[in-house]
């Protein structure tokens, strides 16, 4: 993995190339953003040049190919003070400390090539004024550096470049109108943020308009609880994965450690609670509360708790999968609690275990299936990590809502 062999080497390179991949997976993306190039930059020697390819367009920067160019420019950009750019539609970044060294200067480029006494039956220095034409290469540039001025920064946190490469990749190769990402890409956050939360304030909404009995009101609460838990324990989830994939590279090596850590945090979190309303007295919407509201921190810490993790993973895979596993654990522990004392809730109501059961599965599966759907396609590479999480946090404070309304009602 690059990253992971310029995290090891202490040395000096003088050309570091990237190959020119479009980042249409996460894990190509991480090879797009601000973090990735300054990690180059600092194993570029002072006349060193870094070679990057990216795909643009003969021509014209428009649409999606813009923004996904601009946020890899822009990346790119930040990390080293000299970046230049070939023609499309394979366009080259080339990169470095010393313009004199990362040069497109064609003239320049034959002399050098001369100078080294290379011979070639099929390339030589009268071709690159061919290949790099001041003036494309000028026009490419100025597009470049005018798309970046406005996309969004490709970041290991937040990999814009990442939903801007499947959205052009689904325009160009998608028949009729399957191309829904680039609407979705260029939305407004708040946009999308009201569109995931929309659905449990409906419910709410709904909820609150009927005029139900305590029991019923509890028991809807908790189904209304569920779905959240769900969604926000699926996205969560994936997040921390994305997080390791993006420090470590090795996700799929690791995935059944890590995805078997979240589970055995599931069935601790659903023992514990389970224990904790065997032979009480109190009503089980209270021990639900508690759990929605130790999931809501654990949301709302992640961010920070991420980072931690992040930068614990430095040393290797090993240490990878201790910091990620240990935050999938306490995940998997905070979610897994919610389960059974809705169920306890369904079940006071006078609702046979088989329905209660069947009930909470399905409210789980449909809250885990849409955010399995919208997290890591669409949030995390537009909202970021922190935000997705928080976004993760609404959700189950609007569950906490739900079963605070739910237990302060009686018959309407």
């Amino acid at each position: 993995d690059l990253r992971r062999v310029l995290g090891r080497e202490t040395g000096r390179f003088g050309l570091i190339v990237v190959p020119g991949t479009a980042p249409v997976t996460l894990l190509q993306a991480r090879l797009a953003t601000a973090e990735f190039f300054r990690l180059c930059a600092s194993r570029l020697a002072p006349d060193g040049v870094l070679v990057a390819g990216i795909r643009t367009a003969p021509n014209a920067l428009v649409d999606e190919t813009a923004a996904m160019a601009g946020s890899i420019f822009a990346a790119a950009r930040e990390a080293l003070p000299v970046v230049r750019a070939t023609p499309g539609p394979d366009t080259l970044l080339v990169a470095g400390w010393d313009p004199q060294a990362a040069t497109l200067d064609p003239d320049l480029l034959a002399e050098r090539w001369r100078g080294r006494g290379i011979t070639s039956p099929s390339f030589g220095g009268a071709i690159l004024p061919t290949l790099l034409p001041p003036r494309r290469v000028a026009a490419t540039e100025a597009a470049l550096l005018d798309a970046s001025s406005t996309a969004v920064v490709s970041r290991d946190d937040r990999p814009a470049s990442f939903l801007h490469a499947l959205a052009r990749r689904q325009r160009t190769t998608a028949a009729g109108d399957a191309g829904w990402l680039a609407p979705l890409s260029r939305a407004p956050a708040a946009a999308l943020a009201g569109l995931v939360l929309l659905p449990s304030l409906l419910v709410l909404a709904w909820t609150w308009s009927r005029p139900l009995s305590l029991e019923l009101r509890a028991s809807a609460a908790a189904s209304h609880a569920v779905a959240t838990a769900g969604a926000a324990g699926m996205g969560l989830y994936l997040l921390v994965l994305l997080s390791f994939q993006a420090r470590v590279g090795l996700l799929y090596g690791a995935l059944g450690v890590l995805s078997a850590t979240f589970m055995l945090g599931l069935a601790l979190g659903a023992t514990l609670a389970q224990r904790s309303v065997e032979g009480v007295e109190t009503p089980p919407i209270v021990p639900l509360r508690v759990a929605l509201a130790l999931a809501l921190a654990y949301a709302v810490t992640l961010p920070w708790t991420l980072r931690a993790a992040s930068q614990a993973s430095e040393p290797g895979l090993v240490a990878g999968v201790l910091a990620h596993g240990a935050l999938l654990l306490a995940g998997g522990v905070v979610t897994g609690a919610v389960f059974p004392v809705s169920s306890a809730v369904w079940l006071r109501a006078g609702d046979d275990a088989a329905s209660a059961a069947g009930r909470l599965e399905t409210a789980d599966h449909v809250g885990a299936a849409v955010a399995a759907l919208v997290a890591s396609v669409l949030l995390l590479p537009r909202l970021g990590f922190a935000k997705t999480a928080w976004l993760a946090g609404a959700l189950l404070a609007l569950g906490l809502v739900g079963t605070l309304l739910g237990g302060d009602r009686r018959e309407g």
